[in-house]
């Protein structure tokens, strides 16, 4: 076996890091100016979308209108006559889907067995008669 060479006094001398590193807080630092930009677009797209959306029923509309009745009017007419009656529907609460409601569900087996007609509706029909 051999033995290491002999090393003098001094004290060892340790890696040290260059002032010009990148460390944590610099790290921190990149991660969220990447990342600002990102959610900003995030809650900016759904009002995009909504503007591009009124500016197209707009753009649509003025076309069709003009096609038909020969008359111009712009289509930022018709864009703000479109959110006009979305926001008067929305405030009525006035559902424009395609969603049944539970008051006119189809009835279980057990309900449909019971004073059904032939056809499976129940006397009176599905709507209620006022």
């Amino acid at each position: 076996m051999s033995t290491p060479p002999a090393t003098s006094g001094a004290p060892r001398q340790t890696p040290h890091t260059p002032s010009d590193a990148v460390g944590t807080g610099d790290l921190v630092f990149f991660v969220v100016a990447a990342g600002a930009p990102l959610i900003v677009t995030a809650g900016a797209a759904p009002v995009a979308t909504g503007m591009a959306g009124l500016a197209l029923f707009g753009w649509f509309t003025e076309s069709g209108f003009r096609n038909l009745t020969g008359v111009h009017v712009p289509w930022g007419a018709w864009a703000t006559a479109g959110l006009v009656a979305i926001g008067a529907l929305g405030w009525l609460k006035v559902a424009l889907s395609a969603r049944r409601s539970p008051s006119h569900s189809f009835p279980s087996p057990s309900t449909a067995s019971s004073g059904a007609t032939a056809g499976g509706c129940p006397p009176g029909g599905w709507w209620p008669h006022r």
